[in-house]
């Protein structure tokens, strides 16, 4: 994502290259070899909710008669709903239906993947062609009961679109606009029949919603020091309180903290002894770029997690219809008890101790523990990385000061004066990140002070200058 691919074809659109990315979904989000049928596990109508931050906007109005602004908005909160079907009766509205065969809707899916997870700046945004019924049939909780999702009534925007008009969004991450994907799911939850308006008791709850590592704010001890009040700091609070509360609005952490409420749970990285577990989760979440093995430990971490999950905690009572309706006899019951069950993390009315039927057996040859090591990075591969993440800075800044009309003398002024710019913060940028990643043993802190690393700082050295010279002539 250092490389420049994206530079040869346009202006600039991220300060990382988005390429891989969209290579990527194209490969993963396709259908090579449909099933014959459906696997019994899975609903015939499966919804896939993606959420979004539409910058383009979409008009709404209080007073649709009124041509005011004060009357009318634009809603850049946005998502896109999918439908996986099996069989051809799709359920209509909003949903863009997918079939299980495959077909053109799945590019949509990959191109809108690729829209949710759009970090502003950082990665390039997502234009997506839409069709205005997935807007003039959309739905919204009713102001009566916004937690009823059997009292959605119609929301339609205040254009002339028709339904299969099309509609080009451009797209960022949702977590900008912060649309509560978690509330999304569990409104969805609601709405499937039979009616169970989201009870919580494990003894009678019949869907759920588990959020995979919704949380990662950096806590120092139980108590946040009192930020400075300077305009510089604050701006910089600012973007870390919007971040952070991003991810937890709408996540009702009371709910999810709670054992006795079965239809809230999530799966939190944890590695023992350690703590730090993600390896991408440093440097504000963008640690994961700097090595393949940081994404291979956080794989792993996150197989052993939902192993450990699976085994411990997502279960329900033996006594709960999910359970009851494959009508067990008390030996079976017993017997798959002692090989698969396990204790709640809480004891029923009378204090005795409640056990769990899991929900999703691990089978005795999949519950071995999964190992997670951690191979850190040598500081010579950092120095590697962050070298090309100035070769890109570079390419990208030239980029910029072309597309805004600077002339070719402050072209070569700014090439000129780069590797001046780039000594002053190359070291202790590299002691920075090293350091906050050595603190959680992701990486060798050794230094090279042998004659070899002088000459290999010689020759980059000599490349910066052959490469201004380039530039001048």
């Amino acid at each position: 994502m250092l490389s420049h691919d994206d530079l040869t074809s346009g202006g600039v659109t991220s300060l990382l290259d988005s390429s891989l990315i969209h290579e990527i979904a194209a490969r993963a989000v396709r259908v090579g070899m449909p099933l014959p049928a459906r696997r019994r596990w899975v609903r015939d109508g499966l919804r896939v909710l993606l959420t979004l931050t539409n910058l383009r906007g979409v008009p709404y109005a209080v007073e649709p008669q009124t041509q005011a602004d004060s009357a009318r908005t634009l809603n850049y909160a946005d998502h896109r709903l999918f439908e996986l079907l099996w069989s051809d009766s799709p359920s209509g509205g909003e949903a863009v239906p997918l079939r299980a065969t495959g077909g053109p809707e799945w590019d949509s899916l990959a191109e809108t993947a690729v829209a949710t997870g759009a970090f502003p700046i950082a990665l390039a945004s997502k234009a997506l062609s839409r069709f205005a019924r997935e807007y003039n049939s959309r739905k919204s909780a009713s102001a009566v009961d916004p937690l009823d999702a059997t009292s959605d009534v119609s929301l339609k925007p205040i254009w002339d679109l028709a339904d299969d008009a099309e509609f080009r969004t451009l797209n960022v991450d949702g977590g900008v606009t912060n649309n509560s994907p978690l509330e999304a799911a569990r409104l969805e939850l609601a709405k499937l029949p039979p009616a169970n308006p989201d009870v919580q008791d494990a003894n009678h709850a019949d869907r759920a919603v588990i959020s995979i590592a919704p949380l990662s704010t950096s806590v120092p001890g139980k108590l946040p020091k009192f930020p400075d009040a300077g305009i510089t700091a604050i701006a910089g609070k600012i973007i870390a309180a919007l971040v952070n509360q991003s991810r937890i609005q709408g996540e009702a952490l009371n709910l999810t903290s709670d054992p006795r409420v079965a239809t809230r749970w999530v799966i939190s990285p944890t590695a023992d002894g350690q703590t730090e577990p993600l390896a991408s989760g440093l440097l504000g979440g963008f640690s994961g770029f700097f090595s393949k093995l940081f994404r291979e430990h956080d794989y792993q971490l996150g197989r052993r997690n939902c192993q450990r999950f699976l085994t411990s905690y997502f279960g329900l009572p033996w006594t709960n219809p999910i359970v009851k309706q494959y009508g067990l006899s008390a030996e079976a019951q017993a017997r798959l008890d002692a090989q698969y069950g396990f204790p709640a993390e809480y004891p029923s009315k009378d204090a005795q101790p409640v056990r769990f039927c899991p929900l999703i057996p691990v089978l005795p040859e999949l519950r071995s523990e999964i190992t997670v090591v951690r191979k850190p990075m040598d500081r010579k591969e950092l120095a590697d990385v962050l070298a090309m993440g100035f070769d890109r800075a570079k390419r990208v800044s030239k980029a910029l000061l072309k597309e805004s009309g600077y002339g070719t003398f402050s072209i070569l002024a700014f090439t000129t004066s780069w590797p001046l710019i780039r000594a002053k913060i190359e070291g202790p940028l590299l002691d920075y990140v090293a350091d906050e990643l050595a603190k959680e043993d992701f990486v060798n802190q050794a230094k090279s002070n042998d004659m070899a690393q002088l000459i290999e700082e010689i020759r980059q050295l000599r490349g910066e200058i052959t490469s201004v010279k380039k530039d001048l002539s």
